[in-house]
């Protein structure tokens, strides 16, 4: 019985240790920790985003005394063609931009990690026959297929959701399939199966946490990915729908203007850059952290 409860108290430890020496590698990539400070401080300002300006009033309701101002101090970003504050939009699309490109992701991840593994523990005909049902949507490129999923379900942001989770799917299954092959022959997997767990069993508790390092990474740069796909759709207008702001719709409305004011399209352009740097950064700085062929 104390054996017990002393491998109980030990288990935290080891999880915490191991949390504590990724860390500690990501910590020595100085172009990882700025991209997470960056992206950190962005997410921030977008949550906060009522707060630091008034929707109806900066974001939507328009004031044509104001159109085309350059940047000041009441109007940092200046203003669009409509007297509204492109700061503001700015900010709220951004808001939009992070929520489409972080939850398609994740949805695409959760039915990636089921499928990939699925095809991986049992190979087989169960592994021909799925590939090459995704190899048919692989050969479609992923903007394209994504363009013609919202364009068949029509505008919005659900649809658009939904658009970009499916067209994640095929790359992000084969990527899982990739990494769980190589834990499916692992001693501890062989054992689990001589001691008669459940495949579900096996593959939630022994190969997907084991195979977690390039999902992450993977995670981390498909967010990245699918904010400039939300800003390309949006831009053709199959994602959020005018008035209310998203960064490729303010920057649709904005090229009509660009030669006369460029502000409208530079500070939505440089916010989606600087978005899509920081997450490509942290994900550089994960993979090297979480590789354990650089680990000492």
């Amino acid at each position: 019985m104390p054996q017990n409860i002393l491998q109980k108290s030990e288990r935290p430890k080891a999880r915490k240790s191991r949390f504590a020496e990724v860390w500690k590698r990501f910590r020595k990539s100085n172009l990882a920790m700025f991209g997470l400070i960056v992206i950190l401080l962005i997410i921030v300002m977008a949550s906060f985003a009522s707060v630091i300006c008034n929707y109806e009033n900066d974001a939507i309701a328009q004031h044509y005394d104001a159109r085309f101002l350059s940047p000041s101090w009441e109007h940092p970003f200046g203003t669009d063609d409509y007297g509204r504050d492109i700061f503001a939009r700015v900010l709220f699309g951004t808001r939009v931009s992070l929520v489409v490109g972080i939850s398609s992701t994740a949805l695409a991840c959760i039915i990636a990690c089921f499928l990939g593994s699925i095809v991986a523990y049992y190979g087989g005909k169960v592994d021909t026959f799925l590939m090459r049902i995704l190899d048919v949507f692989m050969g479609i490129p992923t903007l394209l297929l994504a363009i013609a999923i919202a364009a068949s379900l029509g505008a919005g942001i659900r649809n658009l959701i939904l658009a970009l989770v499916i067209s994640q799917i095929p790359g992000f299954t084969r990527i899982v399939r990739s990494a769980v092959f190589n834990i499916t022959d692992m001693e501890y997997v062989e054992a689990a199966k001589a001691y008669g767990c459940s495949p579900l069993y096996i593959i939630v508790k022994h190969i997907l946490p084991n195979a977690m390092g390039t999902i992450i990474v993977q995670a981390t740069m498909s967010v990245a990915a699918q904010i400039l796909n939300t800003a390309a759709l949006s831009f053709l207008g199959l994602g959020q729908q005018a008035p209310d702001p998203e960064l490729g719709s303010i920057l649709s409305d904005a090229k009509e203007y660009m030669r006369y004011s460029m502000w409208g399209v530079l500070f939505p352009g440089l916010t989606i850059s600087v978005i899509a740097l920081s997450l490509n950064l942290v994900g550089d700085g994960l993979r090297d952290a979480l590789d354990p062929r650089l680990k000492k």
